[in-house]
């Protein structure tokens, strides 16, 4: 799949990106800044696109990636915004940077210290995250299998 966005934000920086981790804390990976140098966020064009993760063998819907530190309206979450959320609520660990969300808001969260992804699925919080589930090894993996429903499942 082509991937396609729209409402992507201005273009980052190197500045940007040191921004982004002098909040987080920490330094962020290279295939992170890799997509966002490209592309900072967005809607993905199409009317659902989903990867189906060969780890727990589950659909997951991803509706948006998160802006770094440009909000295109008054009301946008950034990546920075979502992450002082989730991890000073507890929602998440300190070290998952939500990266995307899901159709119902919920995030896809970067694993800063192993590159996992993971989906945290907060309508059913537990404060021992057992909510949370690794969907992936690497961002790229998530990135190259996007797909729409149709192609993950033929026309139905």
């Amino acid at each position: 799949m082509n991937l396609v966005f729209e409402n992507s934000s201005q273009s980052l920086d190197e500045a940007d990106f040191e921004y982004l981790s002098k909040i987080i804390g920490r330094n962020l990976p290279k295939d992170l800044k890799d997509i966002y140098s490209s592309l900072n966020g967005g809607e993905i064009e199409n009317e659902r696109v989903v990867f189906l993760s060969q780890l727990n063998d589950s659909e997951c819907g991803l509706d948006k990636f998160l802006h770094i530190r440009y909000k295109r309206y008054d009301d946008d979450s950034t990546i920075e915004d979502s992450y002082l959320f989730y991890a000073k609520k507890g929602f998440i660990p300190v070290d998952f940077l939500p990266f995307a969300i899901d159709g119902g808001g919920f995030p896809f969260c970067y694993d800063l210290n192993t590159g996992n992804i993971v989906f945290c699925n907060i309508e059913h919080f537990s404060p021992d995250f057992s909510y949370i589930e690794i969907i992936s090894n690497s961002l790229s993996e998530v990135i190259s299998n996007l797909m729409t429903r149709d192609e993950a499942y033929g026309d139905e």
